[in-house]
């Protein structure tokens, strides 16, 4: 797909609109600001927005004029099913916990601004933060994610069969189960 500048005034948002986004707009204008405009407006032939009505309200406020937007070549009724889609398939989503721990730590030690913009990540997805998470349970995800990697890595290296180049000598393996 291509992208198309348009003009913000010219964006049409869907009247029939239902999902509620007024809580998300100050924060993901935060993040449009921090990290740039990242997932483009859809839009269909009639400059309606099919998807991204929360990111053109964040967009106005952050008071833009112009903005890069996808323009979607599916039938109305097809947009009709898509705006439901794109928006109700996130629910059906859920975090791992185990997986975010270790990412948020990772995220720790190179941001400088890590709480900061953690919180803002976190609220966004939770809600506010009731509990903050310990060094313990940090630990305690980082040593099960640890013991999970390094089985993993012996069950894999099991399955490896060992081949050295004859022309340049370089050593590598093969996955036995794939020969």
């Amino acid at each position: 797909m291509i992208a198309y500048e348009r003009k913000v005034k010219d964006l049409i948002p869907y009247e029939f609109n239902s999902r509620f986004n007024e809580k998300t707009i100050d924060k993901l204008s935060k993040s449009i600001e921090d990290y740039g405009y990242v997932v483009p407006i859809v839009i269909d032939k009639n400059n309606v927005v099919v998807t991204g009505h929360a990111r053109l309200k964040a967009i106005k406020e952050l008071g833009w004029e112009k903005v890069d937007c996808l323009v979607s070549n599916l039938t109305d009724e097809e947009n009709r099913e898509y705006r439901i889609l794109d928006n109700k398939v996130q629910d059906l989503s859920e975090w791992n916990d185990d997986m975010l721990v270790v990412e948020l730590r990772g995220l720790q030690e190179i941001a400088s601004d890590f709480d900061l913009k953690v919180n803002v990540a976190l609220e966004t997805s939770y809600g506010s933060l009731d509990a903050d998470v310990t060094e313990f349970d940090i630990e305690k995800q980082e040593n099960k994610f640890e013991t999970t990697f390094t089985d993993r890595s012996i069950e894999a290296n099991a399955k490896l069969i060992k081949v050295s180049c004859e022309h340049c000598g370089a050593n590598f393996g093969i996955d036995s189960e794939k020969l």
